[in-house]
């Protein structure tokens, strides 16, 4: 499965994995690294999800509910 890709809304500090380096994020950086995502706890600082819109000629059909009321009634 691919790593979620997320957008950062505030900068932040985080420390790289590999090096131990401290990294300074911009806002508007885009985050794919899961060890660098997984610092970044504040749910604030991250840009809110795009929901990701379906084709209705893509999207499975929909089943009708059964009704719940007898009908020889």
């Amino acid at each position: 499965m691919p790593a979620t890709t997320r957008t950062l809304a505030t900068t932040v500090f985080v420390t790289d994995p590999t090096t131990h380096e401290t990294l300074l994020l911009a806002a508007g950086t885009t985050v794919a690294d899961p060890t660098v995502a997984e610092q970044i706890t504040h749910p604030d600082v991250w840009e809110p999800e795009q929901v990701q819109s379906v084709d209705p000629q893509s999207a499975p059909p929909q089943r009708r509910a059964r009704s719940t009321t007898n009908e020889s009634e």
